[in-house]
């Protein structure tokens, strides 16, 4: 399909050292440059999937970190702004500070699930109650006034790409972290499913512990429904794009199989490819079977 061109960046890792940010991401732009030439005009879909930030302090801490990630988002705008159609972006482990309730709540959650798993009765525990009560915290660790300041950053990226304040607002992958949107590119329409896979985040030992949670795949369940709902008559989305930090084996075993059977099922996401960074690595998996493939 040559109708549409995703440039994924992942794990920038600015920080608030020098007087920008570093050479070896000028010459990826440098790189972007040269690579997109004989891409059509309002083709390109950018998706940076998360560690835009690097160990990510209090944002009073890091305000230079924040100036050196939005110099460099600047600078890629100009090369790319006549390409770029749409813009997507998802929370990584280094992009969330890691506050006082962060780390006394995430320990308790991972206990809860592991109660659960031994339990019989097996009752989902991050659900919408839990999401009523404690997404609030979460979310208060991407905010400039008590967190990294990820929410605010990220806002006044989509802001340099042409979002407008209205548009913002009204997008919960943008707002909330995650989310489900559509683009329309010559007259063909694709789905972009927007994962916070990073909220469950601790330390260095999150890997096979990382939580998704039932109240994050129930709304994104709700959101994707009523916007393949609303194209039924003119079918469904050509492309479904799903983005997240981490690899999909970054999670507890049941949180993984549930969110891999959602993105391959018809009746859920029917996705036709999962980008994620974390690993500081270019690998390209493709999972097939006789009804679906997903890379």
């Amino acid at each position: 399909m040559n109708d549409i061109t995703i440039l994924h960046l992942s794990d920038l890792h600015i920080d608030k050292t020098g007087t920008g940010y570093s050479r070896l991401l000028r010459n990826l732009i440098s790189d972007i440059k040269s690579e997109i030439k004989h891409i059509d005009d309002k083709t390109m879909v950018l998706v940076v999937t998360g560690d835009i930030l690097h160990q990510a302090p209090k944002y009073k801490e890091n305000t230079k970190a924040f100036d050196n990630a939005l110099k460099f988002f600047n600078d890629l705008y100009s090369v790319i702004k006549e390409k770029v159609v749409g813009v997507y972006i998802t929370p990584g482990n280094h992009d969330k500070y890691r506050s006082e309730n962060n780390q006394f709540l995430v320990p308790a959650y991972r206990a809860i699930d592991n109660e659960c798993l031994t339990s019989t009765k097996k009752t989902p525990k991050f659900d919408e109650n839990f999401y009523k009560s404690f997404w609030k915290y979460h979310l208060d660790t991407y905010s400039k006034e008590h967190g990294s300041g990820y929410l605010e950053l990220t806002k006044e990226i989509y802001k340099i790409f042409g979002l407008k304040d209205k548009d913002i607002k009204s997008k919960t992958h943008i707002s909330e972290t995650f989310g489900v949107d559509t683009l329309e590119i010559n007259s063909k329409k694709y789905c972009f499913v927007t994962l916070n896979t990073a909220w469950s985040c601790i330390d260095d030992n999150d890997n096979r512990n990382i939580i998704f949670g039932d109240f994050q795949l129930n709304k994104l369940r709700t959101q994707h429904r009523d916007i393949i709902t609303q194209n039924i008559e003119t079918n469904s989305p050509d492309l479904t794009v799903v983005i997240g930090h981490h690899p999909l084996n970054s999670f507890r075993g049941t949180e993984e199989d549930k969110l891999f059977t959602e993105m391959i099922s018809f009746d859920g996401f029917d996705a036709n490819v999962y980008l994620s960074g974390h690993t500081h690595d270019r690998t390209v998996t493709n999972w097939v079977n006789n009804r679906h493939s997903l890379n």
